[in-house]
């Protein structure tokens, strides 16, 4: 996708976002949880940013629309907690694939692959951590076949002949098992920010790395401006565990520092721009070189 075209579409979703943002503030009913409350401020902060144009021409409509949309029919059942983010997936069978595999999640899949495929050492072991529903898995398998690791908490989502490969089962909030590793390079779409503790989680990373081997990452940001704008979909993940009673995005200063404390070293990234907005995109570490 290029540049303008990106910029167009994510425009237009940031704007719907902020519409569905300013229906919740409406709506009559307050938070009353938590998680609610965390999605009353993400709409506030939508609500709070400066507005920005419309997009010229019509841009394609995604699954993520369609969560927002279904987002603000159910606020008065998640105020009250009477539902959560899960509850709204589980009654719609495939929608949360959907979201995790078009437009704009598939974005960072796709630029993770673009950097891993660079010219350079070709990886002779790689460990995918958080799979999830495969939106970056599937790529790798068909790239690296049975060099590939993926593995999730889930047992469901690593079973056996999914992809070409092997699937395991990895909580990255725990040590991971004795047999996994060591690898030429881990990587991770949108999975470390879920992280309880993410520079315990990237210490176990850094462990399972060979000497010398590369972690590589895929990261969405907010906020996405240095206003304060948040991005686009904050408002959206508040509604699941893992997002609203954890960190949500970190910034890539923070990541960096994260990286940093942690003992990795040639740190890097590439940057997913839309416009003004800083999306995030790809961040690289070495392990460096040797383990404490």
């Amino acid at each position: 996708m290029n540049g303008s075209e990106r910029t167009a579409r994510y425009a237009e979703l940031w704007r719907y976002a902020r519409s569905i943002a300013e229906s919740i503030i409406r709506d009559a009913h307050p938070p009353g949880t938590a998680r609610a409350l965390q999605i009353h401020r993400a709409a506030l902060s939508l609500h709070h940013a400066p507005e920005r144009a419309a997009p010229q021409g019509g841009v394609p409509r995604t699954a993520a629309h369609d969560v927002l949309d279904i987002l603000a029919k159910e606020w008065p059942r998640l105020a009250t907690g009477r539902l959560d983010g899960a509850d709204l997936m589980r009654a719609r069978p495939g929608l949360w694939r959907r979201l995790m595999t078009e437009w704009p999640m598939m974005e960072y899949a796709d630029l993770l692959l673009e950097t891993l495929e660079k010219p350079g050492a070709e990886p002779t072991s790689i460990l995918e951590v958080g799979c999830g529903v495969g939106n970056t898995t599937a790529r790798l398998a068909t790239r690296y076949g049975a060099r590939l690791v993926w593995s999730d908490r889930e047992p469901s989502l690593v079973r056996p002949h999914r992809w070409p490969g092997q699937g395991r089962v990895f909580d990255f909030d725990a040590d991971p098992p004795s047999d996994l590793g060591p690898f030429t390079v881990v990587v991770a779409t949108n999975a470390l920010h879920c992280a309880a503790d993410v520079n315990r989680t990237l210490s176990r990373i850094r462990r399972l790395l060979e000497p010398g081997g590369t972690l590589l990452m895929a990261e969405g940001s907010s906020p996405t401006r240095a206003d304060g704008t948040p991005w686009a979909l904050d408002l959206l993940f508040s509604a699941f565990d893992g997002w609203w009673n954890r960190s949500g995005f970190l910034t890539r200063a923070e990541w960096t520092d994260a990286l940093t404390a942690q003992g990795f070293t040639d740190i890097g990234f590439t940057a997913l721009k839309a416009g003004e907005d800083d999306l995030g995109g790809v961040m690289w570490a070495t392990e460096g070189a040797h383990h404490d």
